[in-house]
């Protein structure tokens, strides 16, 4: 992998990788340790809001501590001890202009009259965040539910880089965000601990807590089945608090 941005707050910016139409697929990183969170999100236009947000948070958290200052109440000095932060905001770098614009004609398998925040699939069709291989095939199989999962498992170039990039570098905890009705669910593989955890952090959150009970094909399923700890948290609309939230939440999983 090599640097992408030349920018200096963006110094920690690293390439993995390419869609077929040749957008780069990148990963921010903060400090370093044994260590490490993942947040990702942007699989779909639906994701373009949380897919701001984040960007925004990285941002802010990075110049916070060049000035020395807290962040949301932290004492970065003390975040920085816990591990290192990694982010993937786009994981489809085209979401933004499907947002802004539409689906285009040449466009096939979706509804060109969908609002673009409501758009859950790339430009082929595809539904980013049901492209991974583990229990794909049983998601295929299924009549109602195989529409938009993809021909085969990582048949997308941006679930296939990063898949990659993942079996080199395995974050010790992750938290996907997701764009619809507000809750937090957990792998049904979850031990008692794990449940235990991420009842506090809903109740925390003041969120819902619910089993994932249609993990098949999903970045959550294949995350939990390399022993990542995964969590995924839906969010409906902007929330003052979200931020420190998805802080709290991410600290705890480290």
């Amino acid at each position: 992998m090599q640097n992408f941005f030349p920018d200096p707050v963006e110094q920690n910016t690293t390439l993995y990788g390419r869609t077929a139409e040749g957008l780069p697929l990148t990963e921010r990183s903060l400090w370093s340790g044994e260590k490490s969170l993942l947040l990702i999100t942007g699989f779909c236009p639906a994701d373009h809001a949380l897919s701001q947000e984040t960007e925004t948070w990285i941002h802010d958290l990075e110049h916070a501590e060049k000035r020395g200052d807290s962040f949301l109440g932290f004492d970065l000095k003390s975040l920085k001890k816990k591990g290192k932060i990694r982010l993937i905001s786009k994981v489809d770098p085209n979401l933004d202009k499907i947002y802004r614009n539409g689906i285009n004609d040449s466009t096939k398998n979706i509804d060109k009259n969908a609002f673009s925040e409501n758009i859950f699939y790339n430009r082929r069709g595809v539904d980013l965040y049901r492209n991974f291989g583990s229990d794909w095939m049983k998601l295929h199989r299924d009549p109602v539910r195989k529409f938009h999962c993809g021909p085969f498992p990582e048949s997308e170039s941006e679930v296939a880089a990063l898949t990659s990039l993942l079996r080199k570098d395995p974050p010790h905890a992750a938290l996907i965000l997701r764009h619809g009705k507000r809750g937090l669910f957990y792998p049904l593989q979850s031990t008692e601990e794990e449940v235990r955890e991420a009842r506090f952090l809903a109740r925390f959150a003041s969120v819902s807590l619910s089993p994932c009970r249609d993990a098949e094909g999903t970045a959550l399923q294949w995350l939990t089945d390399r022993g990542i700890k995964a969590l995924e948290l839906r969010e409906e609309e902007e929330s003052p608090f979200y931020l420190q939230k998805l802080l709290t939440m991410g600290v705890a999983l480290l």
